[in-house]
């Protein structure tokens, strides 16, 4: 009896020992909703037809005439940062900008999203960096993207 009594107790203790050790995994990261794609085609949908600024234009060899945009931007109030995302009209590329009230610093993009050039831009003017040097303020400021972006339309099916 006492041995039967073991073995159901053993048994017991394991499914318990696996269910609270299921309960403690980390949860699986969720996929990304949306792409750099999914911010293009909204910006080209819903942005406002906007000049690129002439000083940037020029860093990135894009000459000294008014480069055309689609441009959606936000600003948040509570700490004075804004947020561009334009899209060329004629050239195959979008730049994303973050703003604060004493720094500036703007991407150029792939229409894939590869970051090819990052300027930026303090009270000692503007100046080409490594990229690899802001890549965290330019994942944090595509997040911003990612969470305005509306959801996909939905399809009469």
């Amino acid at each position: 009896m006492f041995v039967k009594f073991g073995r159901l107790f053993v048994l017991v203790f394991l499914m318990c020992a696996q269910s609270a050790r299921a309960q403690v995994q980390p949860p699986e990261p969720k996929a990304a909703e949306h792409t750099t794609a999914d911010v293009i085609a909204w910006v080209k949908r819903d942005g406002t037809e906007a000049i690129f600024s002439h000083g940037a234009a020029r860093i990135f060899g894009w000459g000294d005439d008014n480069v055309m945009v689609v441009r959606m931007a936000f600003a948040n109030p509570k700490n004075q940062h804004s947020y561009a995302f334009d899209v060329l009209r004629d050239k195959p590329n979008a730049v994303m900008t973050w703003r604060s009230p004493s720094e500036m610093v703007v991407w150029q993009m792939s229409d894939s999203g590869e970051v090819l050039k990052t300027l930026h831009v303090d009270k000692a003017g503007p100046a080409p960096v490594d990229n690899a040097l802001y890549l965290p303020k330019w994942r944090e400021t595509l997040a911003v993207f990612f969470e305005l972006i509306p959801p996909p339309a939905k399809t009469g099916q």
